[in-house]
């Protein structure tokens, strides 16, 4: 793990908590076929740490940065992630002028680059405000390590993480179930049709596949996705920091891969701090420099968000009904047309099938995903006074028939 805070020392701990491929038995055929599209995570990881060291050693140096102090780490954290935006409108900007003008092509080259430089320089330095600002809140909320003296104030681990490109995640589900059967960490530049590909040679081993991008990773320290804006990037360096709170101190965390059930527990844990922690640091520290979005569009989202919920929960259960009695076909068909009339609503989904549903479906308090684990989970959170309670309540769930009784 790397520490990069201030004038600290980097603390590097490298605890592989879900870097590898996973299953329990990986089918050999669907093994094989991943295979060529793996990415070294252990490479790619230590790469990261000494990347990051070096950038800081630079912009502690780099006289472009001597000004930041003015700026305060509220503005520099939000100062990368408007540059985010600024990018993307220039790219696109960009492309329209390269059929008509070289003058302007030109210019928006290098407004674009001085942009990514810029954000570039800037990482190292919000990964550390925010690694603040995120073991701040958790602490606030109670969650330190179990058995140290109370008032201590000390959080571990700490909530550090990289802002890059996570990898793919290929998943794998039966056909006539829905349930992650394994998972494979795949390149994070891999291109549509190369997916497309991977899903058709793994389905042709009789299985239901997935590749979906990720928005977080859970190695440590956490990978999160730079493409994310300021409050996604919050919320999943909690949702991360999560994962590897509950492997180092409780059975729940330890107990990621036991069965479906447990991971979606786990999940479902990691999503529920992530939001709390994520909106509680938006508020006390960037709401105030992002205007608020119109009422009435921000209620339009809303209810837009809720539809699509509804539909996909009603699909899921129809798909359920269908599997249960083995009409895996049907199933399959009726996904495939119920995607192209959420497509034709509005609603982009690429692929909906098991693999999709299996998921999705481990975030049991999501949209569409509810099921009875995300509600006990609900119910016992509404019922602890803080996170951490909460947090200490279900970390101790070894197997899921203990839930049930904290819900009670």
């Amino acid at each position: 793990m790397i520490q990069k805070m201030g004038g600290r020392r980097l603390l590097v701990v490298c605890l592989l908590l879900f870097a590898t491929s996973v299953s329990c038995i990986p089918p050999e055929g669907v093994d094989r076929i991943a295979a060529p599209y793996t990415e070294d995570t252990i490479r790619y990881h230590l790469e990261s740490m000494f990347s990051r060291a070096a950038s800081n050693i630079l912009s502690s140096t780099e006289p472009g940065l001597l000004a930041d102090q003015d700026l305060g780490e509220i503005g520099l954290a939000d100062e990368y992630f408007v540059f985010k935006g600024q990018g993307q409108r220039l790219s696109k900007e960009l492309t329209a002028a390269r059929a008509h003008d070289t003058g302007t092509m030109n210019i928006l080259s290098d407004q674009l680059d001085w942009a990514r430089g810029r954000r570039q320089l800037l990482k190292g330095q919000v990964e550390s405000i925010i690694t603040k600002q995120v073991g701040e809140a958790l602490l606030a909320e109670g969650l330190e390590p179990p058995n140290i003296p109370q008032g201590a104030n000390w959080s571990f681990p700490p909530s550090t993480f990289f802002l890059l490109k996570p990898p793919f995640v290929l998943v794998v589900s039966p056909r006539d179930r829905i349930e992650i059967t394994s998972s494979y960490l795949l390149a994070s530049q891999l291109s549509l049709s190369t997916i497309e590909g991977i899903e058709s040679q793994v389905e042709g081993e009789g299985v239901s596949a997935l590749v979906e991008g990720t928005g977080g990773f859970s190695l440590y320290p956490a990978w999160v996705s730079e493409d994310e804006t300021l409050r996604q990037t919050l919320e999943i360096v909690a949702h991360e920091w999560t994962h590897a709170y509950l492997f180092l101190f409780f059975p729940l965390g330890r107990a990621y891969f036991q069965d479906y059930q447990m991971r979606t527990m786990n999940e479902t844990v990691a999503d529920i701090v992530g939001r709390e922690i994520g909106e509680r640091v938006y508020r006390q520290y960037y709401a105030a420099l992002e205007p608020p979005a119109p009422q009435a569009a921000a209620a339009a989202v809303g209810e837009r968000d809720s539809d699509f919920g509804r539909q996909l929960r009603s699909i899921r259960v129809a798909v359920e009904t269908m599997l249960t009695e083995s009409r895996v076909e049907e199933a399959e068909v009726y996904m495939e047309v119920e995607r192209k009339r959420l497509v034709d609503k509005g609603y982009y989904l690429r692929r909906l099938n098991q693999a999709y549903f299996a998921l999705h479906g481990t975030y049991a308090t999501s949209p569409g995903f509810e099921s009875a684990i995300g509600t006990e989970l609900k119910a016992i959170r509404a019922k602890s006074s803080t996170l951490g309670e909460f947090v200490r309540l279900v970390g101790n769930v070894a197997n899921p028939g203990d839930l049930p009784h904290l819900s009670d």
